[in-house]
């Protein structure tokens, strides 16, 4: 198990280094050597170009026009050889880099709707906007870590070949490289330590920004009825001006360590020339060996240097690593259990519902089952115990805070406080309806199927339903089953919510849960509804406390908000008559 605070080498190891060694290894390993091949082709041509380049100047020194143009045409085919291999070297590099990103974001695309963890991940300040993290971070890790792994092979391979041509000169060339580069390296990290952390909070209040904005786009309609403009515009003004805010400290930063880099870049173009000018003056070396020894110490400089040249990258990489690392580790397999075990032995008294599945079980039963609230432990349902038979349906009524969606949550498995044991015949028997339901945009035929076993169900099916939820006329306008479009404001809630009571009723699952099924429906559209399902072979729980329920179930469940229950046929509400099976 990883220690309590990976660092950014072993995240960075976690993360990039799958994609090497497990199903696209092989297109993976071909586009680093691909890459590799690259490089050193660009470092022997650069080096040609450094030798070429002297002996052309030497003749231009000396005056020797017939050696000067054949150098120059020499010359003239190096460059051309070397913008060929540098943009294939960054075709591939590109190529590589969409390749990993790719694939990286569809396994943790997997790995985030794998087991819930997105539910799980609801709330974690340790993991802010994770479809931040899952689609710009990913590009951002994928395309730097090959540009600084290009940068590395390419330092060590132009150190490999202009070490050489430096110490060939004079050997003070090579030392006073890196004695400058070690200069400049250490003034780099002295003066912007603090943009790795600058970085990192300024991906995290971007995103937040975002967020709000996307906030304030679904959420339109109400915020126009509510009149809150005024509201928004005061909240997303305190979010921008806290990203100004740390994009200033971030600019001034910047301000500094350019300063020292901008000179340190300038200082390059005189300190090869002087150290050269003595041996020329003194007639032990051409004219060309001084524009050699500027080029030849560049290159050798620029590969020593790359923390003090590249900082500003380097912070901004360490910053994404820093963010896409948590990421990952929380939504390993083992997170879960990981997670569950902290919140218990931070909660010892907090325990959490279990769900028993019993795929041949035609019965939904609650044994001993107490329903707390997560924060403070208070009682919302305690001790119920009940069995639900297949053919009876159940209403779940109660005032606000009753505990009734902490019931709806627990079916699910996703209440996290409360003790006893749910038995249920498993998700493919047992269907949830949320409210207000889900709505994705992208063809309609899609949307009606979504999250069902679709198995033979042909368009006859489709519109059979569609027209006994009276959501054939509706759909019809909008361009039938295959039309494509942002259904959550083309449909009406409403009509959402009958598109929701269609998914049921082709999925005719043996059980289903609704919540607030009534929150966007008038009477005639309960009726219409409710009605389909009662002529269904479906066993339904409704959550709610409409008075049209009472006569769709046999029935219904009181909670009184303290933790008391009661179960009373549907019937006894209707006549006023005492109920049965009480608990308080």
């Amino acid at each position: 198990m990883r220690g309590a605070h990976p660092s950014l080498w072993s995240r960075l190891r976690e993360v990039g280094i799958p994609f090497f060694k497990l199903e696209d290894r092989a297109q993976a390993i071909a586009g680093l050597v691909l890459l590799l091949i690259g490089l050193v082709g660009v470092n022997a041509l650069n080096v040609a170009n450094s030798y070429v380049g002297r002996d052309m100047f030497s003749a231009l020194a000396g005056r020797t026009a017939g050696r000067f143009f054949r150098f120059a045409g020499v010359l003239a085919c190096v460059f051309a050889a070397s913008t060929i291999v540098e943009v294939l070297n960054r075709y591939v590099e590109q190529r590589l880099g969409l390749r990993w990103r790719a694939w990286l974001t569809r396994r943790l695309v997997g790995r985030y709707l794998a087991d819930r963890t997105y539910q799980r991940l609801i709330g974690r300040e340790d993991i802010d906007n994770p479809d931040q993290r899952i689609s710009e971070d990913v590009r951002s890790f994928t395309s730097m870590t090959l540009s600084f792994i290009v940068l590395l092979v390419n330092g060590i391979f132009t150190l490999a070949a202009f070490a050489g041509v430096l110490w060939s000169i004079t050997p003070w060339l090579l030392l006073t490289a890196m004695l400058y580069a070690f200069a400049g390296t250490s003034g780099s990290i002295l003066i912007g330590h603090r943009l790795v952390r600058l970085d990192n909070l300024q991906l995290r209040k971007e995103a937040d920004f975002r967020f709000a904005l996307g906030r304030v786009r679904e959420h339109a309609a109400a915020v126009a009825q509510l009149g809150g403009e005024h509201a928004e515009t005061a909240r997303l003004g305190d979010r921008l001006e806290s990203v100004v805010v740390n994009s200033r400290q971030i600019i001034g930063v910047s301000r500094n360590l350019g300063f020292f880099t901008t000179a340190y870049g300038y200082l390059t173009q005189i300190i090869p020339v002087a150290v050269v000018a003595p041996l020329y003056v003194r007639g032990e070396a051409e004219f060309g060996t001084v524009t050699q020894a500027a080029m030849a110490f560049t290159q050798v400089l620029g590969a020593f240097s790359l923390i003090a040249t590249q900082f500003q990258q380097v912070s901004q990489f360490a910053a994404v690593i820093g963010r896409l690392g948590p990421m990952w580790e929380a939504t390993e397999p083992e997170a879960r259990v990981v997670e569950e075990a902290a919140r218990a032995a931070a909660r010892p008294e907090m325990t959490i519902p279990a769900v028993e599945t019993k795929p041949n079980a035609h019965v939904l039963a609650y044994d001993h089952l107490t329903l707390q609230t997560p924060q403070n432990g208070r009682p919302l349902v305690s001790d119920l115990s009940l069995e639900l038979p297949e053919g009876k349906r159940m209403v779940v009524a109660g005032p606000m805070g009753a505990g009734k969606s902490a019931l709806f949550l627990a079916t699910a498995g996703l209440w996290r406080g409360g003790a006893g044991r749910i038995v249920s015949p498993g998700p493919r028997h047992v269907m949830f309806l949320p409210y207000p339901p889900y709505t994705p945009s992208g063809r309609l035929r899609d949307l009606l199927l979504y999250g069902l076993d679709s198995g033979d169900l042909g368009d006859d099916r489709l519109l059979e339903v569609l027209r006994e939820v009276g959501l054939e006329r509706a759909i019809a306008e909008a361009g039938g089953l295959e039309a494509e479009s942002d259904w959550s404001s083309v449909l009406s809630e409403g009509e959402q919510q009958a598109l929701a009571f269609a998914r049921l009723l082709l999925q005719n699952p043996a059980f289903a849960f609704i919540e607030h099924p009534t929150g966007s429906l008038d009477a005639e559209q309960v009726q219409r509804l409710y009605g389909a399902l009662a002529r269904s072979a479906i066993t339904y729980i409704s959550i709610g406390d409409h008075p049209a329920l009472a006569g769709y179930h046999d029935l219904r469940l009181d909670l009184h908000g303290d933790g008391s229950w009661q179960l009373v046929p549907t019937e006894a509400v209707r006549t006023g008559e005492p109920g049965r099976g009480a608990h308080a």
